[in-house]
């Protein structure tokens, strides 16, 4: 047996993953009880739905020893969902293939890049031939034009002579190391902002203030952690508890601030000294017991 936060742990995995994620429930055979809860692995299941779209039961196909294995199960039997469904077809749409595109975009954007790297290996720049007359100018224009991407084995030293001063004006850029740390640099931030990650967490940003990392946990909470927790306590009070048999309870998800925020704490007392909101109302967000007579409204 495994513990609720192992099946929690395999399930979310699965639906940052895949978008998909499935638990089996597993029920006696002869008082059909909800006995035990399994995580499966989602990739290995296809919801089968008719014509409209509804869903009729999710077909599993497993390879063991060179054939495949299928089993069937009812709507009841497995609690599978998504985080992005989508209205063409029965499975969901991946974050990491958002990171993918993402990623070959940048990728194709950069492309010129990795050709400067072989097909040139004199550095853009201007070249200045001072006082030079018109025939060796023209001599000097020509063999650059030739010799414009050229790969490094076929480059030859062009040599113009007659000249009073020759100066190589480099228009400077970054080295190839560092511009493929940039280029890293860039898809850990591509990562990072598809699942959610805070830039403090990852130490993409320093000397931020506190009003400021405060806001970008906020923003984390509502783009990613606030709509998972969401999800699953919508899947968990629809799928799981009712398969139990209990009728007045109820799964939930308690997040408590590491630090306090004053703002929020004031706010929260004028919204109960105003009798907007209960004692117990409060406590029960913030995941406190409710107080004996803690249910009453009142104006301070």
């Amino acid at each position: 047996p495994e513990t609720f936060q192992q099946l929690l742990s395999k399930f979310l995995t699965d639906l940052l993953v895949l978008d998909a994620a499935a638990i089996e429930l597993i029920y006696g055979v002869m008082d059909h009880k909800l006995l035990e809860l399994m995580a499966r692995d989602a990739a290995t299941f296809m919801p089968r739905v008719d014509i409209n779209g509804v869903l009729q039961y999710y077909e599993q196909q497993v390879a063991r020893g060179g054939t495949t294995v299928t089993t069937y199960f009812s709507p009841d039997e497995l609690l599978y969902t998504m985080m992005y469904p989508q209205t063409n077809g029965s499975y969901g749409l991946p974050i990491l293939d958002s990171v993918i595109n993402e990623v070959a975009a940048l990728l194709y954007a950069m492309d010129y890049i990795a050709n400067s790297f072989s097909d040139s290996e004199i550095p853009p720049g201007i070249l200045h031939l001072g006082v030079i007359g018109d025939e060796a100018y023209k001599r000097a224009k020509d063999d650059f034009k030739t010799t414009k991407g050229i790969k490094k084995s076929e480059t030859k030293i062009r040599v113009v002579d007659n000249v009073d001063v020759v100066e190589w004006i480099q228009l400077k850029r970054p080295n190839r190391e560092q511009q493929v740390v940039q280029l890293l640099n860039l898809i850990e931030k591509i990562v990072y902002r598809n699942f959610g990650v805070l830039p403090t967490e990852v130490g993409l940003v320093e000397g931020v203030t506190r009003a400021t990392a405060e806001v970008w946990e906020r923003l984390s909470q509502i783009k990613l952690i606030r709509p998972l927790m969401t999800m699953i306590t919508s899947n968990f009070n629809s799928g799981i508890i009712p398969a139990l048999g209990y009728k007045d309870v109820r799964f939930r998800f308690i997040i408590r601030r590491a630090t306090d925020n004053r703002d929020e704490a004031l706010a929260e007392r004028d919204r109960v000294q105003g009798g907007l909101r209960t004692i117990n109302e409060t406590r029960d967000m913030d995941g406190y017991l409710p107080l004996q007579g803690g249910d009453r409204a009142f104006i301070l």
